[in-house]
């Protein structure tokens, strides 16, 4: 019976091969498919092929590349000859599905390649990254790191990112076109199009969309915020940390900018340092200036300044060589240079003063070049150890004379006690009392003994005297002032003048003395011939 059946077998497709080139097996005796060599079919059956373990796989001699079998165990699953060896086909245990995978192992199960060839990505079938086990390159995204051929240690994340780099290295990238042109080193950026036209600039640290956005030479640069150091192009070894600081720097170096919009404008200043919100903000080719504080040196456009405190010297514009210290110092201030103030409000003035020296000396506004301030309306001491020296070495001296006006001078003056009324010098000179404290009015309280300066103006002019030692306002905002220690010049030569008329008055009586002496002589010898006779 089995012979008989074999014989049909072979007989069916001996008729079907010489009909149609093809063996048709279905239920219904259709014809198989024209491109088909063999064509089964079937709505309630399926398709068996032989089934084996491992072993008597491998078992099967000199197998053809193409040869399928089911195996059983070590892995089950369909596998295949593909000239070399014996490949599984896709199963449940080795796919990753479009709608994910449950229940894998890690260990085992994983997407990559279990050799050192590149493992790349590709979108819409083009370049969208590649990891690199042999150059120790990861780079993801749109032609990310595309252009890559002996560079090495590269990390990039975004699209475009690092898309120009061939032979750079060591560089570490993150955003959309994230340093997309550069080919060279020792690069961190992190941010939307940050660093995005450098070409060769090295060793920059940005953080921040859009920073150091047009670098293209500048190295030895780092940069931390949105827009930071965004216009900078050849400008190297320059720190910037906050939103907008350094944004228009195009070539200035070793600038340090710490703070919102710090050293904003800057252009080609150099070794300056700003810590602080709009610090250095309007600087475009100043440098060595140094501000800390909110808006110190805010307007300042020159070099060698230095400001710390919150607005100090936020308004000097083109004045050099200044020192501030302290909230709002020298916060007037233009033009001016060479001027030193310490202290809160210390330094202010109406002009644009030169060379001047305010401690602790509130809002003062009657300043004048070449002068020195010591302390606010209520200090009623100053002092110290030992007296307060000035140079009067003979060597510096010129246009020396014997112009000295003594007595006559000193005779119009009228010495007077008095106390201080702040408010009212405040009130003439527009300046601020510092913040009230318990002993803010005590100088009120001391009963001074002096001069009046308009006084002692008028003294000098009746005497023809050109009296150093009183300093006449220049502007409705100055007070007189006297220099005490001045007077001793003219009562020097007061004593001096007195000591003259002392000296002549004792020769007078000297010589009235010798001639009493002579008459009394005379008187007693009248007497005594008087008696003889």
């Amino acid at each position: 019976m089995k012979q008989n059946l074999i014989l049909l077998v072979f007989l069916f497709f001996y008729l079907s091969i010489l009909q149609a080139q093809g063996i048709s097996i279905n239920a219904d005796g259709a014809p198989p498919d024209a491109s088909a060599i063999l064509d089964v079919q079937s709505s309630t059956k399926g398709f068996l092929i032989p089934r084996m373990n491992m072993l008597q796989r491998n078992d099967i001699s000199s197998p053809a590349a193409g040869l399928m079998i089911y195996q059983t165990d070590n892995t089950p699953g369909l596998y295949m000859y593909d000239g070399t060896g014996w490949q599984i086909l896709t199963t449940s245990a080795n796919v990753w599905t479009t709608s994910g995978n449950g229940g894998i192992d890690p260990n085992t199960q994983f997407i990559g390649t279990t050799d050192n060839n590149p493992l790349r990505i590709r979108l819409n079938n083009q370049w969208s990254g590649e990891l690199n086990a042999a150059t120790s390159n990861a780079c993801i995204g749109d032609s990310s790191g595309i252009s890559i051929t002996s560079g090495m240690h590269n990390t990039s994340f975004g699209h475009k990112s690092l898309q120009g780099v061939s032979f750079g290295s060591d560089n570490t990238v993150m955003g959309y076109k994230a340093a997309a042109k550069t080919n060279t080193f020792g690069l961190t950026v992190v941010g939307s199009e940050a660093l995005s036209n450098n070409t060769s600039g090295h060793s920059i640290t940005v953080i921040g969309s859009f920073g150091l956005h047009s670098n293209t030479t500048g190295f030895w640069n780092t940069g931390i915020g949105y827009y930071v150091l965004n216009a900078n192009t050849t400008g190297s070894v320059n720190t910037a940390t906050g939103c907008y600081a350094l944004y228009h720097n195009t070539g200035g170096i070793s600038n340090s900018a710490f703070g919102f919009q710090a050293m904003q404008y800057n252009l080609t200043g150099g070794a300056n340092c700003a810590m602080g919100t709009t610090a250095l903000n309007y600087n475009e080719s100043g440098s060595r200036n140094t501000a800390i504080g909110t808006s110190a040196l805010y307007k300042a456009s020159q070099s060698e300044n230095t400001a710390i405190g919150f607005s100090a010297a936020s308004n000097t514009t083109i004045g050099t060589n200044n020192t501030a210290i302290g909230t709002l110092s020298l916060d007037v201030n233009e033009t001016g240079g060479n001027n030193v103030a310490i202290g809160h409000s210390a330094g202010n003035s109406l002009g644009n003063i030169f060379n001047s020296i305010s401690i602790g000396n509130h809002n003062y506004l009657n300043g004048a070049d070449n002068q020195a301030f010591f302390g606010n309306l209520g200090i009623g001491w100053n002092g110290g150890n030992v007296t307060w020296s000035t140079f009067s070495d003979a060597r510096i001296k010129t246009d020396i004379q014997e112009d000295v006006v003594g007595l006559n001078f000193i005779n119009r003056l009228r010495p007077v006690t008095y106390h201080r009324d702040i408010d009212k010098q405040a009130e003439l000179t527009g300046n601020t009392l510092a913040k009230d404290f318990p002993s803010v009015r005590d100088v009120e309280k001391i009963k001074f003994s002096g001069f009046l300066a308009q006084e002692v103006e008028a003294a000098a002019l009746a005497a023809g005297y050109d009296f150093s030692g009183i300093t006449i306002p220049k502007n409705d905002k100055a007070v007189y002032t006297l220099s005490y220690e001045s007077f001793v010049v003219p009562l020097v030569k007061a004593v001096q003048e007195q000591q003259v008329m002392i000296d002549e008055l004792k020769n007078l009586y000297n010589v009235q003395l010798q001639y009493n002496e002579q008459l009394e002589k005379r008187l007693a010898e009248l007497e005594a011939r008087i008696v003889k006779n």
